[in-house]
């Protein structure tokens, strides 16, 4: 026997009664979008106007039904007035597009209504005070806190201006006079609290207005750069748009479970390897462990929210800490954040493959090219030094033996520079020793162009990626080139220091100059007139850095400088 429950007032057992259930559930989303649609979905002029008749309406039907005690047949009227031109604002806006001068008049004639009506009809005891409200509210919804500051002032002097034209009218005495001011100020002072409180909830929208369109272009993706990171650029926006004082993104690759964290911490930007299996990246900020699947619960007053993202090819959570209180729009701007820092990463992992892809198959074309071409006549020389080394007198035998060491040393150079080209930017740099590696590529220069260089790195242990350190040594191979045989100079001092972010290469020689005239020449004036040694100003260029020269007949200076 199947039992049969009772949900509601439909047994379970009976299909009908689900579909029955299925189609009222349905009958009722729907009613509430229409709701929703009638009463948020209509332009804010139009459901103003609407709100203005039906207050309008009302307080002409309350005028009527319990006439003022002052002046009750001129606020009848004019109340009639009102109305009327309600109305036909109304039926503008309901047809057509109104023009802002209408709601402009509207608006005074809302101030000069309530300031009358608050005169006539027993003043802040008056039922009439919901007409200012009114009033505030349609200032703060139609433009700016400003605006609404503007109107409780100007509800203010309407009132007293009221009083004062009707005092001047009926001839009152001076101490009627008087103590009618003093209602009227003790009514301004409650009129401009709550016009200041209307503001507020103006300037809150407005300010969240702002941000969203900041959102808006945060998730728009910044401007492409090839010399930046777009990701860190993401961050130092995000960190600025939450106003947070740390804000860090720790992500897992799932193809390679690599873990990356890019910190932002007052405008600065780093980033570090996470060793997925041996520690937890929010360490620093949240001490408790947690595992991939567990979130820390947080508190209204918490200063540390965080959110979660997932995409293809990686997920992780960004966290933000500041000493404010977090607001729910803050952890929704931080969802959202969320998200576009997942899709950046996913682009960022798409674009890498990509790269690592075409340079592998650039590589393998140019492997083959410089096989069948270049190396094999190197190999051809070489051999036929080989064979002449044999013709010749013992003293020669050793320069030409030099001279064919240097010829297998530039072809393994050739083939090593081949293997290990990058395929894409890595995403979590090595730094390796820069004084080992310059001091033997220097030693090779020196037997290469028989000449006297001087190395000088400071600090001694100073550090940089394998990418950095070989632009480095590029540079200094092109700039002894040109040193030696243009300038025809003996000897070349090599300086390296690093500043904050940046590396600086200064070569100096004593040759006979760089070009035809002397002089100091700063980027800009060799890149305008494609002065100096171009492959080193465009790999300069290519790394976001400059180049400056010094040329004399005593020699000629370089200044390099690029962003590590």
């Amino acid at each position: 026997m199947t039992d049969n429950f009772v949900i509601g007032d439909f047994a379970a057992s009976d299909p009908r009664a689900w579909r029955f259930k299925g189609e009222r559930g349905a009958l009722s989303r729907a009613h509430w979008l229409r709701l929703d649609t009638l009463l948020f979905g209509r332009p804010v002029p139009q459901v103003v106007a609407l709100a203005r008749l039906a207050v309008s309406m009302i307080a002409l039907t309350a005028v009527h039904a319990a006439p003022p005690q002052l002046q009750a047949p001129f606020i009848q009227n004019l109340m009639l007035a009102y109305a009327a031109c309600a109305a036909a604002a109304a039926g503008v806006c309901v047809v057509t597009a109104p023009p802002v001068c209408l709601a402009y008049l509207g608006h005074v004639l809302d101030v000069i209504v309530s300031a009358v009506l608050m005169y006539g009809c027993d003043g802040a005891g008056s039922p009439f005070v919901v007409l200012l409200v009114f009033t505030l509210l349609s200032s703060a919804a139609q433009w700016e806190w400003r605006s609404t500051l503007a109107t409780a002032i100007s509800l203010l002097l309407a009132q007293a201006s009221v009083i004062l034209l009707a005092h001047a009218m009926r001839g009152a005495p001076v101490r009627g006079l008087f103590e009618d001011l003093v209602q009227a100020g003790l009514q301004g002072g409650l009129l401009l609290a709550c016009g200041s409180v209307v503001a507020c909830f103006a300037g809150l929208r407005e300010q969240s207005r702002a941000r969203f369109q900041r959102l808006a272009e945060i998730c728009a993706g910044p401007a492409p750069d090839p010399r930046t990171d777009c990701l860190k650029e993401v961050m130092r926006r995000a960190a600025d748009l939450l106003a947070a004082d740390h804000v860090s993104v720790s992500f897992i690759l799932k193809p390679t479970l690599q873990g990356t964290v890019i910190e932002c911490c007052h405008g600065a930007v780093r980033c570090s390897a996470w060793p997925v299996a041996g520690g937890d990246p929010m360490e620093p900020l949240d001490r408790a462990p947690r595992t991939a699947g567990e979130r820390r619960a947080h508190g209204p007053a918490d200063p540390v929210i965080e959110a979660a993202f997932d995409s293809a090819n990686c997920w992780g959570w960004i966290v933000a800490r500041r000493h404010r209180a977090w607001s729910p729009e803050d952890r929704t701007v931080l969802r959202i954040l969320a998200d576009r820092i997942g899709a950046e990463v996913q682009d960022r992992e798409r674009c890498a493959a990509l790269q690592a892809t075409s340079a592998r198959q650039e590589r393998e074309r140019l492997a083959r090219d410089l096989h069948d071409g270049p190396l094999q006549g190197i190999a051809a020389a070489n051999l036929q030094l080989g064979i002449m080394s044999q013709q010749v007198p013992e003293h020669v035998q050793v320069q030409l033996r030099d001279t064919r060491d240097l010829l297998c040393g530039e072809a393994d150079r050739i083939r090593s520079a081949i293997r290990s080209a990058p395929a894409s930017p890595e995403p979590i740099r090595k730094l390796v020793r820069l004084v080992r590696l310059l001091d033997e590529h220097v030693d090779q220069l020196r037997r290469l162009w028989a000449c006297t260089i001087r190395l000088d790195i400071a600090p001694m242990h100073l550090r940089a990626s394998r990418s950095d350190v070989a632009h480095l040594a590029n540079m200094v191979s092109e700039a002894v080139s040109n040193a030696v045989r243009h300038g025809r100079a003996t000897k070349v001092e090599i300086s390296v220091r690093q500043t904050d972010d940046r590396l600086i290469l200064s070569i100096r020689d004593n040759g006979t100059g760089c070009l035809a005239t002397e002089g100091t020449y700063p980027h800009s004036a060799l890149a305008a007139e494609n002065l100096g040694p171009q492959t080193l100003r465009s790999r300069a260029e290519a790394l976001g850095g400059s180049i400056s020269l010094v040329s004399s007949r005593h020699g000629t200076a370089l200044h390099i400088e690029f962003a590590t």
